[in-house]
């Protein structure tokens, strides 16, 4: 070999050793174009490949400093290719340069099929060794939340009642505590991102009109300056800026102002030569430029400007969405509405320079960079002007007025309802929010006042009452909405009734055309209640009255209807000019006599488990791999019981939706929430994997301490009597002995006194003393022994009677007894709910970094050839261990430098 002669190509900056990249062409061309620059020997060389692994040569005159080397024959192909792993200087112009073969790609091609135990390497998204750890940890920080409901969107109170409880009527009053859904003034102000005192300032009550508020779409700062004491003329200039003053929103305007003296800037009488136009545009270029250089300082400065909190359009547009709502606010509860027309207010004159405070400043330093500033004079008390452009409203908390009565709650619980096919108890179900049906819309509020009702009627024939998240009956679900067409009062469900009462209605009402379809009732008890659930039966009048405007209407179409159980109003005002289209208000008086309508549903299902499908999807939010390793997906039960974690990335990188499998029964519910389960989860095979909502789902229960007396003691008087029957059979067995007893003492008591008397004496006569007075003394103690013992039995009886009848005083007197705790708080979030988890960007990145640096984690047996070319146009790092190849005609000594190359790992 050391006779052949050789090409010796150097390339400057194609692959350094270090670097660990395979890179390599079939062409020296190929070669020459990748690298920055190359040297061909001057002449071919003698070249000694040593050991096949490393060597080393000696070369004159290579012009810069080499990485690479291509070795090839004297018609330019490829022999070997080597790395430079050092340059070692002898003399001038000569290097002795030591090599290392590139063991990899020269033997490339009998290397591809070669099997490898493969520790990094880049994988496809499909690829399941994608999911193997990285063998790091993230932070887990809870970036979302979502309830799982179901197409409802309400969630359910079950009872469970028994088989053979009676027909039961329920009758219960709401009062003023029936409070629906609010919203805190606090929150409102939260959202708008200002303190609420400020918006508290801005409040009218009941439409007094007090407090006006301005939301801001612009501000218009207005500037003069002279052109010199010979023109007696101000001119004006307005730069229009945004509300924070971050930029201008257009161009300036100017006209003469002969009553606006007071200038900022004004030209010296001895520089009339000067080009006034241009002094113009520069002059006040530079004093927009100083409001916009003090832009925190200008926006502060508004609302002493205007002595009024400064708010923009921004602002407004969030409040809109709060327009109708329920609105608490200290303690008190109202109605939020909003007045608005549009306006322009402007506050000129020094005092408005002035307020701008730090803002002079700004002024004069900008103007001051002015080329023309030498010949201007600065006036300290100029004008200038500010001007809000935008929105003037009434912010209006209405407080309505209404009658005092309150309504009554109606429903029964039939025997004709349907009876649950699968166990030994009943069930009834209610809404416990709004909920479409085909037949009217719940109303949300009175589901768990009637629960309760029912459970202190039916005491202990009714076993548990629950508040669950599904409503068990979801084949009658279609469209979000309950179909109940073919559904039978009085077995698959009941009516709950609501009285309304006497109601009065004011509203306010400006402008020229209204259309409020459907009208909303405001109310404790009626809030957010649409007319057309409860309007079927109603009648209704109503008045106007006008408040302003009123010498300017020339005819007005008023009408107000109930079409459908809706309330129409449909108001057009003419006037005679149309300055007035704004300007006139009227007060609309609504009157709905009292009636009663259908507020919500009892349901009587057939089943007590059943499946339902929540449509609630996810996908990645990352790539596979960082999915993989940051984010997490955890399922919560509503009481925080139990939890199931899982990843969408080993799911196949979406959801399509939940599956809800529930048995409901009291006590202990069993409801199991899991994901459409894919990929390294398998199927949903019905299985105990996912969510398991354990703990008490419970809510509080009032029994009657005498109802329940009553049922478990349905004999309790016979058993009383027989108990006192008892008691005097007893007592005249006792009597009757003592009787007998009583006899035998006063025969006792005669012959023991004849004896004595006859010892005493010696004689009979003193026996028959003796046994006279024997037999008197027993015969009067024995009639006080049974007098004493019949006082006592009769006290013994009497003491029985009383007690009894004053236990049944203290049952009768507890009717309702707090029996049961519900187990939700203020933290119970009554569905599942579904929490995502996510680290820091800055540990994705690093993530992201460690795979494009370190590609996978694989630890699998694979092919050479499998990882090769993967991702083409971008190199990706391999690791692993040669196991054998039996294609390379080399020594060991070669298939050892293959070995320790793969690895320590290269890019490829």
């Amino acid at each position: 070999m050391s006779d052949t002669l050789f090409n010796a190509y150097f390339l400057k900056k194609f692959n350094n050793y270090f670097n660990r990249k395979i890179i390599g062409f079939a062409t020296v061309a190929e070669y020459i174009t990748a690298a920055e620059d190359y040297f061909l020997s001057a002449a071919p060389i003698s070249f000694n490949p040593s050991d096949n692994v490393s060597t080393e040569l000696i070369m004159n005159d290579v012009p810069f400093d080499a990485d690479y080397l291509l070795i090839t024959d004297l018609e330019d192909n490829i022999i070997s290719r080597w790395y430079i792993m050092e340059s070692v200087f002898t003399r001038k112009g000569q290097h002795i340069y030591k090599l290392r073969r590139d063991v990899i790609y020269d033997n490339l091609e009998n290397l591809i099929s070669s099997p490898v135990f493969v520790q990094k390497g880049w994988l496809n998204d499909s690829d399941p060794f994608i999911f193997n750890s990285e063998g790091q940890s993230y932070n887990e920080i809870k970036k979302d939340e979502t309830l799982l409901k179901d197409e409802t969107g309400s969630a359910y109170i079950v009872g469970y009642i028994a088989k053979n409880a009676s027909a039961t009527e329920i009758s219960i009053q709401v009062g003023e505590e029936e409070i629906p859904e609010f919203i805190s003034l606090e929150d409102i102000a939260l959202d708008l991102g200002i303190a609420t005192s400020k918006l508290a300032s801005l409040i009218n009550y009941n439409n007094s009109k007090n407090n006006a508020a301005f939301f801001t779409d612009k501000v218009k700062i207005r500037f003069g300056w002279s052109s010199g004491d010979i023109v007696p003329f101000v001119v004006k200039e307005t730069y229009s800026f945004t509300p924070d003053f971050a930029q201008s929103a257009s161009g300036y305007d100017e006209s003469l102002v002969a009553s606006w003296p007071k200038t900022l800037y004004k030209m010296n009488t001895l520089y009339l030569g000067v080009d006034t136009s241009a002094y113009q545009s520069a002059i006040m270029s530079a004093l927009k430029g100083g409001i916009i250089a003090n832009k925190a300082a200008a926006v502060a400065s508004m609302e002493t400007i205007f002595s009024r909190p400064y708010l923009t359009q921004e602002h407004l547009t969030k409040l809109q969405k709060y327009l109708g709502k329920t609105i608490k606010y200290n303690d008190k509860y109202y109605k939020l509405a909003l007045n608005t027309s549009g306006a322009a207010e402007e506050v000129q004159g020094p005092a408005a320079y002035s307020s701008f405070g730090g803002i002079a400043t700004g002024i004069n330093a900008g103007a001051a960079t002015s080329q023309f500033t030498e010949h201007a004079t600065f006036h300290a008390d100029g004008q200038i002007s500010v001007i809000e452009v935008g929105t003037l409203a009434y912010l209006n908390l209405n407080d309505e007025t209404i009658d005092s009565t309150i309504p009554a709650i109606t429903t029964k619980i039939p025997t004709t309802r349907r009876a649950n096919q699968n166990n030994n108890y009943d069930l009834f179900v209610i809404p416990f929010g709004t909920v479409r049906t085909s037949l009217f819309d719940t109303t949300a509020g009175l589901a768990q006042r009637v629960a309760s009702a029912i459970a202190a009627e039916l005491d202990a024939a009714c076993y548990d009452v629950q508040l669950l998240p599904y409503f068990p009956m979801p084949d009658l679900v279609q469209n979000s909405a309950i179909n109940m067409t073919n559904l039978s009062e009085d077995e698959d469900y009941s009516i709950i009734y609501q009285d309304f009462a006497n109601y009065t209605l004011n509203r306010e009402l400006s402008g020229s055309q209204y259309e409020i379809n459907p009208f909303l009732i405001n109310h404790a008890d009626y809030k957010e209640t649409l007319l057309d659930n409860v309007m079927n039966n109603l009648t209704f009048t109503y008045s106007i009255t006008y408040i302003s405007g009123q010498s300017h209407v020339v005819s007005n179409v008023i009408n107000l209807t109930n079409t459908g159980g809706k309330l129409q109003l449909d108001a057009e005002l003419i006037v005679d000019d149309e300055q007035y289209l704004g300007d006139i208000s009227f007060t609309l008086t609504v009157n709905i006599t009292s009636g009663t309508f259908k507020a919500s549903i009892i349901f009587f299902p057939q089943s007590d488990s059943f499946r339902v499908f929540i449509n609630q999807t996810l996908a990645l939010k990352d790539s596979v791999k960082v999915e993989n390793e940051c984010n997490k997906y955890r399922l919560c039960s509503p009481n925080y019981q139990g939890s199931f974690d899982f990843n969408v990335a080993k799911n196949g990188g979406t959801v399509d939706y939940f599956i809800a499998e529930c048995t409901y029964k009291p006590y202990t519910p069993y409801i199991k929430v899991v994901p459409q389960f894919n990929l390294l989860y398998g199927a949903n095979y019905g299985d105990a994997r996912g969510l398991l909502c354990g703990g008490d789902f419970s809510l509080s229960r009032f029994t009657s301490a005498w109802e329940s007396f009553e049922l478990q003691n349905k004999n309790y008087q016979n058993i009383f009597n027989r108990e006192i029957q008892h008691l005097d059979f007893e007592q005249s067995l006792e009597y009757r002995k003592a009787e007998i007893a009583g006899g035998i003492g006063v025969l006792t008591g005669g012959i023991g006194g004849a004896a004595g008397g006859a010892m005493a004496s010696g004689h009979w006569a003193g026996a028959v003393v003796g046994g006279v007075g024997g037999t008197l003394g027993s015969a009067i103690g024995m009639t006080m022994d049974l007098d004493f013992l019949a006082r006592q039995q009769r006290e013994a009886k009497q003491f029985s009677i009383d007690k009894f009848n004053y236990q049944l005083g203290n049952i009768k007197a507890l009717p309702y007894t707090l029996t049961k705790v519900g187990a939700f708080n203020i933290n119970s979030k009554i569905w599942p709910f579904l929490e995502f988890y996510t680290c820091t960007d800055e540990e994705k990145e690093a993530l992201e970094n460690k795979l494009k640096y370190e590609s996978m984690t694989v630890m699998k047996i694979a092919s050479f050839g499998d990882f090769w070319g993967k991702t083409p146009g971008e190199l990706k790092y391999f690791k692993g261990e040669l196991i054998r190849n039996d294609e390379i005609a080399e020594d060991n000594h070669v298939f050892e430098a293959l070995y320790a190359e793969i690895y320590k790992g290269v890019y490829i």
